[in-house]
């Protein structure tokens, strides 16, 4: 029962999977000791493993279509540095998908091997099938990025993220015991947004649907949201503050004089503020439904 240790890789994907059958707005916080229990079931083999190169009909028997996986088509056992060595170039052209060096590495040409194997050699990770140890170890021989693998099979859980946050971020797809690159978590996964603070996709870049208790301001609608964190310090967690100040111009209500300010300096400029720009448009919806 190591395996389900405090802080085991096996433990914390299984309380993925707990707070994934939640909604998005919904807090899991026990407040004592709780039981659960679990069943175990082994997914029959679709003779897919081994590191091998990916087949088409486990996508045919799995149902499966996902346009922002990138398929790494190998013959031999090298399938997750593969993997990473292309999703690795992606995040060096800043995502431009046109890029020559991640296309030549896309199209499975030499150079992905070549790239493939000397990150075996910098990580001192043997040629061959990898999990988690393997991980770790191609994880550190890659400082200033960070892994992340999804589950190909729903709810799509992540099998791995690496320890250290970064914006360059190496996203993985495993199947079996074949890893797909990945260009983008919330297209493969159907959802309008994908959080890399709590490693969850949502559908609304809206506070009120976003688990890790907004990556935006709920009033002014940016990113930097003092106000807002200082105005939930006191609060127990899962719950958020009331605005207080108010606007004598429109009588939207603020959380504090920055986010205020923020808002003044560009009705002043006759600049729309991000949450002028939302309000519009959460109310087009409306507007097209009455017509």
């Amino acid at each position: 029962m190591h395996e389900f240790e405090e802080g085991s890789e096996r433990l914390d994907t299984y309380l993925q999977s707990l707070a994934a059958k939640l909604n998005s707005n919904e807090e899991f916080t026990p407040d004592d000791t709780f039981t659960m229990g679990t069943t175990f079931i082994r997914t029959p083999g679709w003779g897919c493993g081994n590191g091998k190169r990916y087949k088409p009909s486990c996508a045919a028997v799995r149902g499966i279509v996902k346009r922002s996986r990138v398929t790494i088509k190998n013959k031999d056992n090298l399938c997750c540095a593969r993997a990473i060595v292309t999703m690795k170039a992606l995040v060096d052209a800043n995502g431009n998908s046109r890029d020559q060096d991640y296309h030549n590495l896309k199209q499975g040409r030499p150079v992905q091997e070549r790239l493939a194997k000397e990150l075996h050699r910098l990580a001192h990770v043997p040629e061959g099938p990898c999990g988690i140890p393997e991980l770790q170890q191609f994880q550190t021989a890659l400082p200033g990025y960070q892994l992340k693998v999804l589950s190909i099979d729903p709810p799509h859980m992540l099998i791995y993220v690496g320890p250290e946050p970064s914006d360059k971020i190496i996203h993985l797809v495993k199947e079996d015991s074949h890893y797909d690159g990945c260009n983008s978590f919330n297209g493969f996964l159907n959802q309008s947004y994908f959080c890399n603070e709590c490693n969850r996709g949502y559908d609304h870049d809206d506070f009120h649907h976003h688990p890790c208790d907004g990556k935006w301001c709920p009033t002014c609608k940016r990113k930097e949201r003092p106000d807002f964190i200082e105005a939930k310090r006191p609060l127990a967690r899962g719950k958020f503050p009331e605005p207080t100040l108010i606007c004598r111009l429109c009588h939207r209500i603020f959380f504090g004089a920055q986010c205020y300010n923020y808002h003044l300096q560009c009705r002043s400029l006759n600049i729309p503020s991000i949450s002028d720009t939302y309000k519009v448009s959460r109310l087009l919806p409306r507007l097209r439904t009455k017509r």
